[in-house]
């Protein structure tokens, strides 16, 4: 197949991020390339562009790259190409002539995904999430007060509870809002990916992995399901910690009793926050805790309020 003629061109790869590649464009010194990719567990990822005339050759690397939507670019390796659950469309445009093609050679090109290593550490009651690339690039993707572990295949956070292990949507902490120290306790989880597409292709499959936290699914574990209930650990006074099930909603969100009925998990609709007190719901000014990031979600840490001590965890 030769350059001049290459409007059948085009591939798909299905992983952990997929894609169809196709040509736009070609004239006697461009071609154009259309790469969208879909994928909710990484957002960004890098590839190298290669070549070759034929089989019998090693893959070349001097791909002169003249226009990319990569945030970086690096002689033939784009880092920081766009991913999305709906596609997300990158342009790739090969200045073909610098290499000695003409418009009726026929080249084989490969898409080549690149190692992206993502890190899950911990400082105080903070968990970070920071992404490496490339030769010294890092992404600082934010902070949790939830214990990141990974990612499914939705794009939600896993998390680790205490006595569960559960589900949310998003970042609690919003991406960038502070600095992350350097993780004292850390695990690491790699979108390495080797893919290929040539013309006639040869390809394999990428690869990945993820990280953290807030609003939320609830997923099933030991003892963890939102119909199930939860468990609150910490050392408090007024004791609060144990176990709580859920019971009838209040102020229209989840509602949990503790198992001997004293204490309570609730919604208040003012200060849109999550409580746990022992007087029953409505009256933010007991003595308890008040979650301390806003919004309906009852998972993470409880600071004290009204004369309690101790900061409560709910997992």
């Amino acid at each position: 197949m030769s350059v001049g003629n290459w409007d059948n061109i085009g591939c798909h790869l299905q992983g952990d991020i997929s894609y169809d590649f196709k040509k736009v464009l070609v004239d006697p010194v461009y071609v154009k390339f259309e790469l969208v990719a879909f994928g909710e567990k990484w957002k960004n990822f890098d590839i190298a562009f290669e070549y070759r005339l034929n089989e019998t050759q090693r893959w070349r690397e001097d791909a002169l790259i003249v226009e990319t939507s990569a945030s970086y670019l690096k002689d033939n390796k784009m880092y920081g190409l766009n991913a999305s659950k709906y596609g997300s469309t990158n342009i790739i445009k090969w200045k073909y002539s610098t290499n000695n093609l003409l418009y009726g050679s026929v080249p084989q090109i490969r898409i080549r995904f690149l190692p992206r290593l993502r890190i899950f550490g911990s400082s105080g009651q903070y968990h970070s999430i920071v992404s490496l690339y490339g030769d010294s690039l890092i992404d600082f993707e934010g902070l949790s007060q939830h214990n990141c572990v990974g990612i499914n295949n939705d794009g939600n956070y896993i998390c680790l509870g205490s006595h569960s292990i559960y589900i949310i949507d998003s970042l609690d902490v919003e991406k960038g809002s502070s600095s992350s120290e350097s993780s004292s306790n850390s695990s690491a989880s790699s979108n390495s990916s080797s893919s290929s597409s040539s013309f006639a292709y040869s390809q394999s499959s990428g690869s990945s992995s993820s990280s953290s936290s807030s609003t939320q699914k609830k997923t099933s574990s030991s003892s963890s399901s939102s119909s199930r209930g939860v468990y609150v650990s910490g050392s408090l006074t007024p004791l609060a910690s144990g176990n709580y099930y859920r019971t009838t909603d209040a102020f229209s969100q989840p509602h949990f009793l503790r198992n001997d009925n004293a204490y309570d998990i609730w919604w208040h609709v003012p200060t849109s926050s999550y409580y746990i007190t022992a007087g029953g719901v409505g009256n933010a000014l007991q003595t308890g805790w008040k979650r301390s990031i806003t919004g309906p979600n009852y998972f993470g840490i409880y600071n004290p309020i009204n004369g309690a001590v101790g900061v409560a965890t709910v997992g």
